[in-house]
This record gives C-alpha cells, structure tokens and sequence, in this order.
C-alpha cells in the first residue's frame, strides 16, 4: 500500500464527513452530529498536517516565485482574504454574524411552523361519565388559533329542551397571567393557576342546568380534545356546547337523531373560537 493513496483517501473521507457534518450543525442540529463534527475535525487535521510534512517542498513552490523571486500573488491574496474573514467572525461583525446563524434561524423557523401544525393537530383525550351504561357518545373539540384557554361546557337537553346531564364541566378553571403571550409556555412555567369553577361564567349552561355540580376534575385541556363520554338520553336529544374564551362566548349545538345517522357536527352562528366540534355516536 502506499502512504499517498492512504493520506489522499483520508482527507477526502474526513472532508466529506467535516463537510456534512457542518452542513447540518449549521441548521441547528446537535447532539451526535457535532461528536462527528469534533472527532472527524481532530483526524483530519492530524492528516492534513501529516499531508503537509511529506509534500512541504510542493507546498513551498505554491508561495513562491523561484524565477521572480518573490511571494506569490494568489498566496498573498489567499491570505488576506482568509485573515479578514476570521477576523471579522472573531470580532462578530453582523454580515459575519448573520451568515453563521442564517441557517440556524431558518430551521428554527421551520421548527416553530412545524410546532404551530402539530400544536393544531395533536389532541388531549379524557373521559367522563364512565358509570352512565347507555349511549356512547365521543367528540372532537378543536380550537382556533385565537383561543389562548377556554372554559367549555358541554350538556344534552331532551326533545323538549329539558336538561337532560352534563357531559363536559370541568371542576377547574386555567387563570392566565396579564398580557400572556404563549400559553403554552406559561404552562410549562407553572405561571398559570387553577380556579374552582364559576358557573356564572358559563351562562347558558348554568340556566340550563339543573346540575351544577362538574363532572370532570380538571380544567378545560389546553390541548385540542378528545372527549368520551355517555348519556342516558333516548333516540332524540340536542347537545349544546358553551365557550367563554376571556369574556367572548359562544354557543354550538346539534340536534340528534340515532335513528339518521351516527356523526353529527356542532355549529354556531359566529365560529370564532372552534374550529371543530364533531359529535360521532359509538355504540
């Protein structure tokens, strides 16, 4: 074997990992790619140094001139050209600043619009009613984007409009701090405190209600929900659901027939505040 071929074969096998390595580091990627990046990085210096010492008579011919007995133009410009650019980045001058961390910022844009479609996407699921033995009723409660933490009810009414149960009252209620900005954040940050319920705040549902006593322990999920549940209603009832989102109220409803079909969708005159809200009959 020879040395050569070994060392040429090295530094491109290093280049290319060092390379790629970089690439990814530069969108913000961690962890085992920057353990690669460092490892690679050391074995190819200890090769390029080692390129260097047995090719040191060529390298010398590349600054300069034997004939005109001068240094080299292109080793001079490489020079400055490379001197001032790790200068620049040294010092942190913003158009060496800005390039390093364009990449980084793009991905976390990327990342923070990846959140936002799942934050809209991913549901919490809960369950009440778990002792009524009749039928199985399951919902989908998506939120808009301008509901930071609702408080939701939700409660059937017979053929007549008589209050039949609750489906979904929660026992809590989620007290955001002034002027939150992310929720979410707030939340995780233990920032956010639990209220009892007051079920003034919930005004349709609490005229309508002859039961004003929760079914559900928590507060609203902040989470897009899934929720399961049961009645002892007949064939023919209505669900209505109420949200309050800091003072705007809305009321969705739908009339249920067993007997027409099994899904059937909440709507609202001004819906604002949900998204979805589908009602499918499971059993």
């Amino acid at each position: 074997m020879k040395n050569r071929n070994l060392i040429s074969l090295a530094v491109v096998f290093g280049f290319l990992s060092i390379g790629l390595t970089g690439i990814l580091m530069y969108f913000g990627q961690r962890g085992g790619v920057t353990t690669v990046h460092v490892i690679f990085g050391l074995l190819f210096t200890a090769v390029a140094l080692f390129h260097m010492i047995n090719n040191w008579n060529s390298i010398k011919l590349y600054t300069r001139d034997k004939q005109k007995r001068s240094i080299r133009k292109e080793f001079i410009l490489v020079n400055v050209v490379l001197l001032a650019v790790l200068i620049g980045a040294a010092v942190n001058l913003k158009p060496f600043t800005a390039l390093a961390h364009a990449g980084e910022e793009l991905s976390r844009g990327e990342n923070e619009r990846g959140r936002d479609f799942f934050r809209n996407v991913s549901f919490e699921e809960i369950f009440t009613n778990k002792e009524v033995n009749s039928t199985s009723l399951s919902f989908i409660i998506q939120k808009s984007n301008i509901s930071a933490a609702p408080l939701i009810a939700i409660w059937v009414v017979d053929s007549t409009g008589r209050f039949v149960e609750n489906l979904f009252v929660p026992a809590k209620m989620n007290i955001l701090p002034p002027d939150v900005e992310d929720v979410r954040r707030a939340i995780f940050e233990n920032k956010v405190e639990k209220a009892d319920l007051k079920p003034e705040l919930l005004s349709e549902w609490s005229a309508s209600s002859g039961d004003k006593k929760p079914n559900y322990e928590g507060a609203t999920p902040v989470e897009n929900f899934f929720l399961n549940t049961k009645t002892s209603a007949g064939d023919r009832f209505s669900v209505l659901l109420e949200i309050n989102n800091n003072g705007t109220k809305e009321i969705y409803t739908t009339d249920v027939d067993l007997s027409a079909g099994k899904i059937f969708r909440l709507v609202a005159k001004d819906h604002k505040l949900l998204t979805r809200a589908i009602l499918e009959v499971t059993n």
